[in-house]
């Protein structure tokens, strides 16, 4: 999906990623390069994006991985009503799947509330989660038109999650993202991965 491109299903003009500045940026002392494009899988509200993106190339052996993600989805309204746009903390919502070529696999949860929430802070005052970090903050040209978003400047928020790998003698080639089909959709915007030191 294009970072300039209004998110599906459509209903919010302007409602994108556009501000978000490309390049290399450090975020929480983590370089990050955002292109012109993040990948977002299928959930609830958005059943035509693709159930699972696999082969996102890394072909390194890595110590840690360095996720910039958010979800749409899932601070709207209380649980029980008729809008089901909220969902409670931890809840799956996803998880990638790190393939070594060793042909092993191991995944790591995408879970609402705990790594993620939905990526308007408008709706739950800016609530913090237990292992996901807020790094970046902004608006977009829907948000400045909407009355529900004016106490905060940048009413929009991206995560950064990090993970340690379990084998990192092992090569990793790839990265998938899985959606597990919730009302919060999970979306990836960079990956970052710190190599295994070589010997002096």
């Amino acid at each position: 999906h294009r970072l300039d491109d209004d998110f599906p299903p459509g209903s919010y003009p302007g409602d994108n990623l556009s501000e978000l500045k490309r390049g290399v940026h450090d975020m929480a002392e983590i370089p990050f390069r955002v292109d012109d494009r993040l990948i977002e899988v299928a959930g609830k509200f958005i059943p035509d994006r693709p159930q699972r993106v696999e082969g996102i190339r890394v072909d390194r052996r890595v110590e840690k991985v360095y996720f910039l993600q958010g979800a749409r989805w899932g601070a709207y309204g209380e649980q029980g009503d008729s809008v089901g746009h909220w969902i409670p903390d931890g809840t799956p919502i996803g998880y990638y799947e790190v393939n070594y070529a060793d042909a092993e696999t191991v995944s790591i949860p995408i879970v609402y509330g705990v790594d993620v929430r939905d990526w308007w802070s408008i709706w739950d005052d800016s609530k913090p989660t237990e292992r996901g970090k807020v790094v970046w903050t902004g608006i977009n040209p829907h948000l400045r038109t909407r009355s529900e978003a004016q106490h905060t400047e940048k009413p929009l928020r991206l995560y950064m999650n990090a993970w340690e790998n379990t084998h990192p003698k092992s090569l990793v080639t790839s990265i998938n993202l899985v959606s597990l089909n919730q009302t919060a959709t999970p979306f990836c915007v960079a990956i970052t991965v710190e190599e295994v030191a070589r010997p002096a």
